[in-house]
């Protein structure tokens, strides 16, 4: 038998925390930071509903936004973690950035290649998403089948990925956990394609220099600004080389 429990995020976004429970046996989905938590300790942050005095099989991470493993710092460092290669990466260097560091030891999986946690089977699914290298979850366990859709878009570069997910989703799926960020909002974000276009228009009628600020961990934005057709005169070249810095 397969017990689900939403510690947090079923009535606010971020600080996404849940746990699957087989025969006793506990693996938890992300442990993320509420977006409200400013400077509060994440050992404060911490569900009243999660026991953190139990064993743990693990936690497994989907993508490294602080909504989603800033929580860790809070929990048991015996808790094994495991999240993407890249992810792995990230969140040990935006924690030492922020002067401290991950006390649990972290594993990592591979985009679309199963794993097993004690009685979990797990198939991490490779999603567009602003943060690299994100995942959705697909957790086998008790004869269940749960499928959690960590954050995801479809306005990226990897937006093929969520298209064919749709077309061909996983078969006998018995709960779907779905990321609901944008769900009640009307109209249309626009894609990556779409802003390229509008940086040349901004750059081709911008006089002087135009700087661009965006999130480190956001490649894909990357990519559109370092990408960009090359423009025709000086304010174009100083354009690209204020983004290319």
């Amino acid at each position: 038998m397969l017990t689900l429990t939403v510690h947090r995020a079923t009535d606010q976004i971020g600080g996404n925390c849940i746990e699957i429970e087989v025969d006793g046996r506990r693996l938890l989905l992300d442990a993320g930071s509420p977006l409200d938590a400013g400077d509060i300790p994440p050992e404060q942050q911490v569900p009243s509903t999660l026991d953190l005095g139990g064993a743990m099989e693990g936690v497994v991470v989907s993508h490294p936004h602080l909504d989603h493993y800033g929580l860790l710092r809070g929990l048991p460092s015996h808790w094994p973690v495991w999240t993407g290669s890249a992810s792995a990466a990230l969140m040990r260097l935006t924690t030492r950035l922020a002067g401290a560091n991950l006390p649990q030891t972290i594993h990592t999986y591979a985009s679309f290649e199963t794993f097993e946690v004690g009685p979990f089977t797990i198939t991490p699914l490779l999603a567009d998403h602003s943060a690299f290298d994100a995942h959705m979850l697909l957790i086998q366990g008790g004869g269940r089948r749960v499928l959690y859709s960590g954050d995801f878009r479809r306005t990226g570069r990897k937006s093929s990925l969520v298209d064919r997910l749709l077309r061909e989703p996983p078969a006998d799926v018995d709960v779907l956990l779905l990321e609901g960020t944008t769900l009640g909002r009307a109209g249309s974000f626009p894609t990556e394609q779409d802003l390229e276009e509008q940086f040349v228009e901004c750059f081709e009628d911008v006089r002087g220099r135009v700087f661009v600020s965006w999130s480190a961990q956001n490649v894909d934005r990357t990519v559109t600004i370092l990408t960009l057709p090359p423009l025709d005169g000086p304010r174009g070249q100083a354009a690209a080389f204020d983004a290319a810095w």
